[in-house]
């Protein structure tokens, strides 16, 4: 009888040292992703409702992107939310028409 307790209590041990080892690998994972992303490059952008010109880094660019904050037109890419109006206006100022 004290050899079942044995087994089941290295059964149960084991299983929680997998599921935390498993946790951590997936941590680890979703962690890693944003290694390969420039951290000292900057994109322009402006708003073409409020004019307001910003810089956002590639790691924000990113983070952005994972969050869907973002407006696709004729199935690409286009606009960004505004920081100042909080619009989806704001585009890359080298795709940007000139300002009015």
């Amino acid at each position: 009888m004290s050899h079942r307790r044995r087994a089941a209590a290295k059964n149960v041990v084991l299983g929680l040292v997998a599921l935390v080892a498993l946790g951590g690998a997936a941590f680890l994972f979703t962690r890693s992703r944003h290694g390969d992303v420039p951290s000292g490059e900057y994109l322009d952008f402006r708003c073409t409702k409020c004019s307001q010109t910003f810089k956002l880094s590639y790691r924000e660019l990113d983070e952005i992107m994972e969050r869907r904050e973002i407006q696709v037109v004729d199935g690409r890419l286009k606009f960004f939310k505004c920081r100042k109006c909080g619009e989806f206006a704001a585009e890359r100022a080298d795709e940007a028409a000139p300002a009015k």
